[in-house]
């Protein structure tokens, strides 16, 4: 069950985020920032949930944004509506996610096989990708729900739109980790013969999840190219790649709000480093991920958890 101190501290989050582009309206790069963070955390708490819960090793979420991405893109600049691109950019991605399942995920033994899958899947996806449209995309379609456009206001129902997504993910994970399928996923990431060993089936439990974090990856894709009204490969380079990966590990792998507090963090802390220290970015921004990590075996996660506990004892001997 989900603790009642957790849920109201889940309530006032959200609505803190939903009331912020009332009290930021005047700070469109502040809400730009927001909204990148947004995306990057669906991304990266559905990739927490196959690593750092279930302990899959995919390296392929990025293709299944890229899937997204550029199916919603292409189909909406042919003409064909932004949502229904949206939902076969979904299609697409669950079909090449069922497909690899299959024929990877059956046993723990194949877990580097699976990544290596994943990671070549990213790569064939992105050499088609420069094959179809070498180029970038530009004046891509904003979505639409009747004469509103997501493009007014500048841009601030897309703002809403990655927060409903992360939301729902965020809330559909926390549902499963509670289940049965979520004992079972732990256990399978534990001990895979022990859990067998009790009826857990693997493939069927790691597919799901599999299945779980393809939908949300790809919905933020999709989302993302409408927003920004333009797209290019580059997304789906090893750059971002590292990113994410770094996010994760700063945020604190197996945890559950972590790589989403990182996310943010991650995203204004670039913003401002390019701003200012351009040449160094890289090196101040890898010296704090390394020292986070020489420093805490869960990251950002762990430096919170001792604050609040320091908090808690000094409280209570006052």
């Amino acid at each position: 069950m989900i603790e009642k101190r957790e849920l109201i501290g889940v309530i006032l989050m959200v609505t803190i985020m939903a009331i912020l582009p009332v009290l930021t309206r005047n700070l469109p790069q502040f809400l730009s920032l927001m909204t990148i963070g947004l995306s990057y955390s669906i991304i990266v708490s559905n990739w927490n949930l196959l690593y750092g819960f279930a302990g899959i090793w995919s390296f392929g979420q990025l293709a299944f944004f890229g899937i997204g991405a550029y199916a919603s893109a292409l189909l909406s600049l042919s003409g064909y509506s932004p949502w229904i691109s949206l939902l076969i950019g979904v299609g697409i991605s669950l079909s090449v996610a069922l497909a690899i399942s299959v024929i990877t995920l059956r046993i723990k033994v194949d877990a580097v096989y699976f990544a290596l899958a994943s990671l070549g899947l990213a790569e064939v996806v992105r050499g088609v990708v420069i094959m179809i449209e070498p180029g970038c995309l530009y004046n891509i379609p904003s979505l639409k729900i009747g004469e509103f456009s997501f493009s007014l206001y500048g841009r601030i129902p897309y703002y809403y739109a990655f927060l409903i997504v992360l939301v729902a993910s965020l809330f559909i994970h926390k549902k499963i980790l509670i289940s049965k399928i979520g004992l079972a996923t732990i256990a399978l990431r534990d001990s895979e013969a022990r859990a067998m060993s009790l009826g857990v089936e693997p493939l069927k439990v790691r597919t799901f999840l599999f299945i779980i974090s393809v939908i949300f990856t790809s919905l933020s894709g999709s989302l993302y190219v409408h927003y920004t009204n333009g797209l290019s490969h580059v997304i789906m380079g090893y750059d971002i790649l590292l990113s994410f990966i770094i996010i994760l590990a700063f945020g604190g792998l197996g945890t559950f709000y972590g790589p989403i507090a990182a996310s943010f963090l991650w995203v204004f802390l670039d913003f401002i480093l390019r701003v200012h220290v351009e040449s160094i970015r890289l090196i101040i921004m890898g010296a704090i991920v390394v020292l986070s990590l020489l420093y805490t075996n869960r990251g950002i996660t762990e430096v919170y958890d001792k604050i609040v506990t320091y908090f808690n004892t000094h409280y209570k001997k006052g």
